[in-house]
């Protein structure tokens, strides 16, 4: 497959960018690896163009789109203005240069709906450039299915402008602890708390609840295998690099500092 949906919805996403107000989550997320075969194979184009993109190989990235498509990236900008620039994939993979610097692109928990010739992908991503988390953001592509094969017509690329926070969910077992009782996580439950006193101030963050087994991919993906610690707020500095708390008191430090939560009485 090559990518193939960015096209078809070029011009429907961009007036969503606009909203202030946070949407739902696109349903489903597919959990990595995929079991079901058609998620697979509209993946594989894409995953083929991460490929390329780590070799830093051009041709190989062009290969797998529609020369009529392109990329858009939508990016908001610390002071809440938007910037929106169009490349086709010709100067997409015309600036993929040579370097020393290993790249690496990361998608993790990905909403794939086909129908038909059709598919899009929604899903946030981590760029690492040597082994480091340099930004966080959203990936939705495009795609169309030819000749029994899929390619990307379109990327939009959308900047986190908003932090997100990750949550483990409000109940779970434990195998380390027989797997029968059920727990919930006492510093997620102070946050959760937070949330539901203060939704007016939670309104910029997206909130992420992810379940107990480790490795814990959505939180992998956006801050590292060896911060998987939760609670723990991410976000995009000013520089498109990622930061991030995941200790209770500089989290509950950082949501009154970037998103005007009262602070606990010492």
């Amino acid at each position: 497959m090559k990518p193939l949906f960015a096209a078809l919805a070029l011009l429907a996403p961009l007036p969503a960018l606009a909203q202030t107000t946070p949407t739902p989550r696109l349903p489903p997320a597919n959990p990595l690896p995929y079991e079901d075969a058609e998620a697979a194979a509209v993946m594989t184009p894409i995953n083929a163009m991460f490929a390329g993109l780590a070799a830093r190989d051009g041709a190989a990235v062009l290969a797998q789109t529609r020369p009529e498509g392109g990329a858009t990236v939508a990016i908001e900008k610390p002071d809440g203005s938007r910037a929106i620039r169009h490349l086709s994939w010709a100067e997409f993979a015309a600036g993929i240069k040579p370097g020393s610097e290993k790249l690496e692109e990361r998608s993790s928990l990905p909403a794939i709906e086909v129908d038909g010739d059709i598919a899009m992908v929604w899903a946030p991503y981590v760029f690492l450039i040597d082994g480091k988390a340099h930004h966080c953001r959203i990936n939705h592509f495009d795609l169309v299915r030819e000749n029994a094969s899929v390619a990307a017509h379109h990327r939009l690329r959308r900047a986190m402008s908003r932090d997100t926070l990750f949550l483990l969910e409000h109940e779970f077992a434990d195998p380390a602890l027989g797997g029968e009782r059920v727990f919930y996580c006492r510093d997620c439950m102070i946050i959760e708390g937070l949330l539901a006193t203060f939704p007016e101030r939670a309104a910029d963050i997206e909130v992420v609840r992810v379940a107990w087994p480790r490795p814990r991919a959505a939180v992998v993906a956006a801050i590292g295998a060896e911060n998987q610690n939760l609670p723990a707020l991410a976000w995009t500095r000013e520089d498109g690099s990622a930061g991030f708390v995941n200790e209770i008191e500089a989290l509950l430090a950082a949501l009154a500092e970037r998103h005007g939560f009262p602070e606990r009485h010492p």
